[in-house]
């Protein structure tokens, strides 16, 4: 019995993995491309040993408060929802944040979902933070500066998984 039990424990092991391999191969054809657009930075983005590996800020990660509706975050590392919309130059930009679920209505909208970080007092900002701040491989998007601007064009699943598809300098 308890071979058995092993055996099918396995299996299920196998069969979760075959599914998330399926599923992040799959965001080719049915993720949601989101361009974004970074700050520029004074400081040194890139990882001190491996070059390749580029850590940057969003314009969307900074989210104004009165861009939050009537529940705002409550600890740090909470679940915030963020709606994104689409402007004329293609680029998204934060429209609304709550710590209730929201919806995308049109194809010009989407929702990520991040954790709240801290509220800078001074700049009377939230900061909330996706898991993509850390871009791995940006050596095959180009050469770029610390103080440069860029766009990241990302493939957004449905179930929050993302790929880098796309980085370049930012022209207004």
């Amino acid at each position: 019995m308890k071979r058995l039990l092993f055996y099918l424990v396995i299996l299920l092991q196998l069969f979760v993995l075959l599914f998330l391999i399926f599923q992040f191969e799959k965001i080719d054809q049915t993720g949601h491309e989101v361009k974004i657009q970074t700050l520029s930075s004074d400081f040194p983005v890139y990882d001190d040993f491996i070059r390749s590996d580029l850590y940057v800020d969003y314009d969307i990660n900074k989210i104004a408060s009165d861009k939050w509706n009537d529940s705002l975050p409550s600890d740090y590392n909470s679940r915030v929802y963020v709606l994104l919309q689409k402007d004329k130059m293609n680029v998204y930009r934060t429209r609304e944040a709550s710590a209730d679920k929201l919806e995308a209505k049109g194809e010009d909208e989407a929702v990520l979902v991040g954790t709240y970080q801290y509220y800078d007092v001074d700049r009377d900002v939230y900061y909330v933070n996706y898991g993509f701040e850390k871009i791995k491989g940006v050596d095959q998007f180009g050469g770029f500066k610390q103080t440069d601007q860029l766009i990241v064009t990302l493939l957004i699943g449905k179930w929050g998984q993302y790929k880098v598809i796309n980085i370049e300098k930012w022209n207004e």
